[in-house]
């Protein structure tokens, strides 16, 4: 049997990769490292604000005055008139209201009569003292509406105890009860009205 290999070709092919093999080694490794943008100096650089750059904030000044008004002591004695004479006007209004009501409910005579008849009494004194309030010069015309106001109330009250003894349904109590809470509503445009006058 011959020593000799029949196909001596066969060697070359390992041979051939091994050397493909150790070239490729030595050829990657003799590259320069790749690019790191992340530790470049340039991009640092362009982000970094530069030293002399200064930030000015302008402070505004803010000046505030305060007005200080003194009121007349007439003045201050009737818009708290004013107010009062308002606030009375409406209790007399509400107590007209409870006795309608209480009349409509009980049709008891005696007192409904009775407590209509003192209510304008005492209407016919609010009128008097609204009349007779102090009133500076400069609001004579503005009052006047008011002392308007307070002798319709008187009229109304009065036209309530009539509307009472008629021999109607009510119409003519009922009647004057809404002139009376119109009555009130005007006066108290009049007093709204008159105070405006006053810090004109």
């Amino acid at each position: 049997m011959s020593r000799l290999d029949p196909k001596p070709g066969r060697w070359i092919l390992p041979l051939v990769v091994s050397g493909i093999v150790a070239f490729t080694w030595v050829f990657v490794n003799a590259l320069s490292p790749s690019y790191d943008a992340t530790t470049d100096d340039l991009s640092t650089a362009a982000t970094t604000e530069p030293a002399d750059s200064t930030t000015t904030t302008e402070a505004s000044a803010t000046t505030t005055t305060t007005t200080t008004t003194t009121i007349p002591p007439e003045i201050a004695q009737f818009v708290l008139a004013a107010d009062t004479v308002e606030a009375a006007a409406n209790e007399l209004l509400l107590e007209a209201q409870g006795i309608n009501d209480t009349w409509e409910e009980l049709r008891n005579f005696t007192l409904a009569i009775n407590s209509l008849r003192d209510l304008a009494d005492r209407t016919e004194a609010f009128s008097e003292g609204v009349s007779s309030t102090s009133v500076p010069d400069a609001l004579v015309e503005a009052w006047q509406p008011a002392e308007e106001a307070a002798g319709a109330m008187v009229l109304a009250s009065k036209d309530m105890v009539r509307g009472l003894q008629a021999p109607d349904t009510g119409q003519i109590r009922r009647a004057a009860l809404a002139d009376l809470a119109t009555a009130v509503a005007d006066l108290s445009l009049a007093v709204t009205n008159a105070k405006a006058v006053t810090s004109s």
